[in-house]
């Protein structure tokens, strides 16, 4: 089939003709322009096998003793002003649940008290970004 042929076809229906393709890895994850190049790859040239385009590589979470690098504002780069303000707040919160460890061994309730509203406050405008991200 050429690729015209194949454009004209739904992404289920792509996925479907993908799967029956022997040695074809994550073909649900792929998109439609990936799809259509496998497949009109594979017809081509049917004696060989057809090679999926390059898996992204996992994420793997940082430990949390680093910080996440964030840039002055001004200068988004690859991060959004969204993204950027979520990994501050974020980095808040880990501080403070630091700074409440401490004042639990010190026995220190208004401390204790007072990082815990600050988390909650935070936490709370993480989740307010969240549904207006929506």
């Amino acid at each position: 089939m050429d690729k015209e042929a194949l454009k004209k076809k739904t992404v289920a229906e792509l996925k479907d003709m993908a799967r029956e393709i022997p040695d074809v890895k994550g073909v649900s994850a792929m998109k439609k322009d990936d799809l259509v190049k496998l497949l009109a790859g594979h017809a081509g040239a049917k004696d060989e096998p057809a090679k999926a385009p390059p898996a992204k590589a996992p994420q793997v979470k940082a430990p949390q003793a680093q910080a996440p690098q964030v840039k002055a504002a001004g200068a988004a780069g690859p991060l959004g002003k969204a993204a950027q303000a979520k990994a501050n707040i974020k980095e808040r919160i880990r501080a403070l649940k630091a700074e409440k460890r401490e004042a639990l061994d010190q026995q220190d309730r208004k401390k204790t008290h007072r990082c815990n509203r600050q988390i909650h406050h935070y936490k709370r405008q993480l989740r307010k970004m969240a549904k207006e991200a929506k």
